[in-house]
């Protein structure tokens, strides 16, 4: 994921872990969307998983590692500080 993002221009500030998803706190700029933002890291990521693990394609969602539905917050009504915290304490 850093190393596509990096590509992308986006700026991965944290990422969290969970039992069975993901959070991240990224920055990026307005000429790109959530949903690229998304597809982007979702699929470079399983790509990759699935060339190291290649049974993991038959174990998950029909050959798909990731769920195709993602949340998305912006800093506005929650702060920067609150969200960074959330994502750094997942599965904790």
């Amino acid at each position: 994921m850093r190393q596509t993002a990096h590509e992308k221009g986006i700026e991965i500030k944290e990422i969290g872990f969970d039992e069975d998803h993901v959070h991240l706190l990224v920055s990026f700029g307005p000429a790109m969307s959530v949903a690229k933002v998304a597809h982007a890291l979702k699929g470079a990521s399983a790509c990759q998983l699935f060339r190291k693990f290649p049974w993991l394609r038959w174990k998950f969602w029909g050959g798909h590692l990731w769920n195709p539905a993602y949340f998305f917050d912006s800093v506005g009504e929650t702060s920067y500080e609150n969200l960074e915290h959330y994502v750094r304490n997942q599965g904790s």
